[in-house]
């Protein structure tokens, strides 16, 4: 199968079956932030192959040493368990788990990596959804609840599939 991952899209690009990411953003929690808010946005547009940079393609000098990037590495790891392309990327950086010291490499494989690798048939089985009947693993609310209203403002929140909020 053709495997294309891309940063530009268009409307009606679902029906190509490329995967898209938020290209090169910065490691700020606000960035974080909008990501969770543009992976809906692509799942509402029904493009179900959505990823981004885990932990920010730009980030700080004192990456390895910061408490703040950290914590906040360690949070988009976290997002990163749901949402349908699990990467890490950096510019002039070593992203590498290890490089961030041994409690930073740990919680990230506790509370993400592991996750990810348990959930992993389930996902797989949502991905056959998606194949054969145009389903996304990552929804947005009013894709889960399109009768609930209030759903149609929230953009911090999604399901994984149809069982995770």
């Amino acid at each position: 199968r053709v495997f294309s991952l891309t940063r530009s899209s268009f409307a009606g690009q679902q029906r190509s079956g490329a995967a898209l990411w938020s290209g090169d953003t910065s490691s700020t929690w606000d960035s974080m932030r909008r990501q969770v808010a543009s992976a809906i946005a692509y799942q509402m547009s029904g493009i179900p192959y959505w990823s981004q940079d885990i932990g920010g393609f730009f980030r700080p000098k004192d990456q390895y040493t910061s408490p703040d990037y950290k914590d906040m590495l360690t949070r988009w790891f976290q997002f990163g368990v749901f949402t349908p392309i699990f990467q890490v990327h950096g510019y002039k950086s070593d992203t590498e788990l290890w490089s961030y010291g041994e409690d930073v490499m740990h919680n990230i494989n506790r509370s993400a990596i592991n996750l990810r690798y348990r959930l992993l048939p389930y996902t797989y089985s949502g991905f056959a959804r998606v194949e054969f009947e145009g389903y996304t693993m990552q929804r947005g609310l009013p894709m889960a609840f399109p009768q609930d209203l209030a759903t149609r403002s929230i953009a911090d929140e999604f399901m994984w599939g149809d069982a995770f909020l």
